[in-house]
């Protein structure tokens, strides 16, 4: 099971927003509490969404949990 129960984008200034994304899973080992999130800031430069910063709860490299993704 995988539904999604909040998908919402702010912005937050000039070129800048947030986007917010949670999904309701089956829980298991990987995910005790039955929920997969997203929380992305992005910057808009010359016409493209680049993205600064990810918190997420995805699968990296092969492992669940709770991590950071920072650009560059």
């Amino acid at each position: 099971m995988r539904k999604k129960i909040l998908d919402m984008e702010w912005v937050v200034g000039k070129r800048r927003k947030i986007i917010e994304k949670v999904w309701k899973v089956t829980k298991s080992d990987d995910y005790p509490q039955g929920n997969v999130f997203s929380f992305q800031f992005l910057y808009e430069k010359e016409d493209r969404w680049i993205q600064i910063a990810r918190i997420d709860n995805m699968m990296h490299e092969g492992k669940p949990g709770t991590h950071i993704h920072i650009l560059k």
